[in-house]
């Protein structure tokens, strides 16, 4: 073994064993210890080629985005994956990615496509994550507190066929709110305690209206759904306010030069977004029966509210789609 092997394995040897002593202050059982490695050998390999010190939130979400996908991976070994993942990242390489990732979401859910095409979330998630593997935080003491409510309140979102987007909305601010809350039973909740919880996010954490909105919604539902208590109107509580601006938007011009900066399947998608007005997930959902080239439109299935819409195909479009295709 010439000294540049030996060099390499000497700090592959110390990668791991720092690793691995990671794990043990996380409280993750030895009996487990391997696995966390392995996800982590699985996650080098599929970037073998970039050092792990480049790697940016976007390295991590496509990442996760891939295990998504994987129709023969459980949804525990999913999570697994991930808290191994962060751990690497925020304790051993202390990366900047580790503030930037939304952890707890990819712990709940992936975005990738099922084979149904139609749902974009994972089937089964379960919220209660023991605490033994995961870092203390006030969040996660929730998630071990509660996991019934908050397994109740993911199930009934899916149930009434809600997006993705919304059940990671509500989960998290519903966690958030609980997390600011002192009891160990939640009929002590009551309407008041919402009312402090609003004049906080405006008061101290200067929130815009539609985030104190966003985060009132998930409250009502919390409440109505999954403690089956609806205390009607809240009364007067500190609103946001709405600043008054005018829209921004580009010039036809603007969004020509961007377009032909596109190449492929981007180009195609964003092509698409900006001549029929769909939106985002509605064209990756979009299926080749949805096409139909004959009447130069297209079938928007299972849009925003549960609803089918027909849209133009613009003639421009027609040749770069059937390449696509």
């Amino acid at each position: 073994m010439d000294d540049s092997t030996s060099g390499s394995y000497d700090s592959a040897s110390r990668f791991w064993d720092k690793y691995i002593d990671l794990l043990l202050n996380h409280g993750v059982k030895e009996s487990v210890r391997r696995w966390y490695v392995r996800r982590i050998e699985q996650y080098i390999e599929f970037y073998s080629d970039e050092r792990l010190r480049t790697h940016t939130k976007n390295h991590l979400d496509e990442y996760f985005t891939h295990l998504g996908r994987e129709e023969t991976l459980s949804d525990w070994q999913f999570r697994q994956s991930v808290d191994a993942i962060r751990i690497l990242f925020c304790a051993l390489l202390k990366s900047d990615s580790c503030s930037e990732v939304d952890w707890d979401y990819w712990s709940e859910a992936s975005v990738g496509l099922a084979t149904g095409h139609d749902t974009i979330a994972r089937e089964a998630v379960a919220v209660d994550i023991p605490d033994k593997n995961l870092s203390e935080s006030p969040t996660v003491d929730v998630r071990v507190r509660f996991p019934e409510e908050l397994g109740s309140l993911t199930t009934r979102i899916r149930t009434l066929g809600y997006s993705i987007r919304t059940e990671k909305s509500y989960v998290q601010w519903v966690v958030r709110f609980l997390a600011r809350q002192p009891y160990d039973d939640l009929a002590e909740l009551d309407a008041q305690d919402v009312r402090d919880y609003l004049d906080y996010l405006v008061v101290h954490r200067n929130v815009s209206a539609s985030t104190q909105s966003q985060a009132l919604n998930a409250l009502l539902f919390f409440f109505k759904n999954v403690l089956e208590r609806d205390f009607g109107e809240l009364g007067d509580f500190v609103r946001s306010k709405r600043a008054k601006r005018l829209p921004t938007v580009l010039s036809p011009q603007e969004v020509n030069a961007m377009l032909i900066e596109l190449k492929g399947v981007h180009y195609v998608m964003a092509a698409l977004l900006y001549g029929t007005g769909m939106r985002l997930m509605e064209c990756i959902r979009l299926r080749v029966q949805d096409i139909d080239f004959s009447y130069h439109q297209i079938h928007v299935r299972n849009g925003k509210g549960k609803k089918d819409r027909v849209v133009p195909l613009p003639h421009k479009l027609e040749q770069p789609l059937r390449e696509q295709l």
